[in-house]
Order: structure tokens, then C-alpha cells, then sequence
């Protein structure tokens, strides 16, 4: 794993993507955990511990996993027909080999509040937080630009549909962006996407 880390540092594209995403997320977001810059630190620092003692990061890594597979904090949403499902055998057989610990079936288990919608952990206008960055990234010999702002959140929103449809007309063969940016030699690739579940363009 780090040495996905180190392939992806040389990829400008990715960098962007995980500066683009340490500036919008708020630390404690899963889109900032999982940033290669973070996870690098993290492997290291986990590679150390195992030369040290690995009996004890492996303990750790057991008591994340019985954290984890409690049924309390695992959720299973599952769109099937039950009754066709149910003819093959017991829709809940292979649950008790997954779970750390079995439900009780008198008791029904209150799951936690399910996990807010990206948009919601966007930083927004933090005070002292940067707006742009700029990397160096020396094996690569190309320059890359990557922009977001603020958008729709909801994939019912009633402006979704058409912003798709200028969206495409924007970034298709021969159109607008193509003309203005490849056409005119500036840049080989470009695009434009909006993301509902991140709220951001």
C-alpha cells in the first residue's frame, strides 16, 4: 500500500485531486483520512510499529475489526425480492459468520444517525484557510489545474438535469471548451463534472 502511495505522487492529476480535496473537506472527513498524504504518514508510521512490536499493532488492527463488525454499527441495505431470495435458503445464514457478535432477536438494534452527505463537511469560508495551492511534482513533466466551487447537493434538485445538459455541451468533441482549450493547442485533456453527493463543480 505505500507503495501505491509513492506511484500515485507521481501523477499530477491525483495530486491535485487529494490537494483539491484537503482544502474543501474538514479534517475529520473521510474524503481527508483517505488522502495519500495522510495514509502515507499513517503506513510509515505503521511499518515502524510492526519492527517494534507487532503483537501489539496487531492486537489494535483485532479490536478494530470487533469494533467494526458489531451489528450496531453495521448497516445492510439490500434491494432484492425476499420471498424469490428466501426459496434458495436463509437470507440470514451468512450473517453469522461476518458478525463479531449476534443480535439478540427480541431486541431490535437502533442504529446510530447514518453519516451526513458530503456537502455537509465542506469546510466553506474557514477563516486563515487557503483558497490555492501550488506543488511541485518532479516526474512530471506536464502542469495541471484543478478548480472546484460550491454547487448543488441534491441529486433531486430540479437544476441538476439541465446543468448535466450544458455540462455535456461545454465539454464535448469539437464543442465550446474543445475549440477554446485543445483546439488552440493550450491543453491536451480538460474537464467539468459536478458532484451532488460532495456539493461541489
Amino acid at each position: 500500500m505505500g507503495k501505491d502511495v509513492v506511484k500515485k505522487k507521481r501523477s499530477g492529476i491525483k495530486i491535485t485531486g487529494t490537494l483539491i480535496r484537503t482544502i474543501a473537506y474538514q479534517p475529520e472527513s473521510n474524503q481527508a483520512a483517505g488522502s495519500m498524504l495522510r495514509q502515507q504518514t499513517f503506513l510509515c508510521d505503521l511499518m515502524r510499529q510492526l519492527k517494534v512490536d507487532s503483537t501489539k499493532v496487531v492486537k489494535k488492527l483485532l479490536e478494530v475489526k470487533e469494533f467494526l463488525t458489531r451489528p450496531e454499527n453495521v448497516t445492510v441495505h439490500l434491494a432484492a425480492n425476499i420471498e424469490k431470495l428466501s426459496l434458495i435458503g436463509d437470507l440470514r445464514l451468512p450473517w453469522t459468520t461476518c458478525l463479531s457478535q449476534q443480535p439478540k432477536l427480541a431486541s431490535p438494534i437502533k442504529s446510530s444517525p447514518q453519516v451526513p452527505c458530503h456537502s455537509l463537511l465542506l469546510r466553506g469560508n474557514t477563516p486563515g484557510l487557503p483558497r490555492d495551492v501550488i506543488t511541485s511534482v518532479g516526474s512530471v513533466e506536464s502542469a495541471f489545474l484543478t478548480q472546484c466551487t460550491p454547487s448543488l447537493n441534491s441529486y433531486t434538485s430540479p437544476d441538476l438535469p439541465p446543468l448535466l445538459v450544458l455540462i455535456q455541451y461545454l465539454v464535448q468533441l469539437e464543442g465550446p471548451m474543445w475549440r477554446q482549450i485543445r483546439g488552440q493547442g493550450l491543453s491536451y485533456n480538460y474537464d467539468l463534472h459536478i458532484r451532488p453527493c460532495d456539493g461541489l463543480l
